[in-house]
């Protein structure tokens, strides 16, 4: 808990590296508090990019499947990835080289869809929402899958979101 809290003062302070330093040091005294990763993730996210928050995520989930923030953060962080993807499909041009580039991308923006969706899906057990729910609901109904855009659809209604 004192490492925790003096991380969060390193934090507060802007000091990066000292956040990190004091978490880890927190992490291996309590290696099973997926509180840790989850933080580092955050923190990583901002000063090294996705891939490193993935990392963290991943290993909070390890220690929690059902850990619900880790699987809300990994869900948006997914939609985030698709959403810069697009960014990318907007800016190609009209060449053959362009549209082969646009297809390869669509089919990643599509998985980074899907995978958003396994994590979104597991958080929104955990703990329902209106904003996991119209999430998930753009997303099925971007990717095609009906049944579950109408299930979740349904849901949203019943929760008048």
């Amino acid at each position: 808990g004192l490492l925790m809290n003096e991380a969060q003062l390193y934090y507060k302070m802007g000091d990066t590296e000292g956040f990190k330093s004091r978490m880890n040091e927190a992490a291996a005294k309590d290696p099973n508090n997926p509180e840790i990763p989850f933080n580092l993730a955050i923190i990583s996210y901002e000063s090294e990019g996705a891939e490193a928050a993935i990392g963290h995520y991943m290993k909070a989930l390890e220690i929690d499947p059902k850990f619900e923030k880790a699987n809300r953060n990994l869900g948006y962080l997914y939609i985030d990835q698709a959403e810069r993807v697009v960014e990318e499909m907007n800016n190609l041009g009209t060449s053959a080289a362009d549209n082969k580039r646009y297809d390869e991308l669509q089919e990643l923006q599509k998985q980074y869809y899907r995978d958003s969706a396994k994590y979104l899906e597991v958080a929104n057990e955990v703990e329902e929402s209106v904003d996991k729910l119209r999430a998930l609901s753009s997303i099925y109904s971007f990717l095609g899958e009906t049944d579950k855009y109408k299930a979740k659809k349904a849901r949203l209604e019943e929760l008048g979101g």
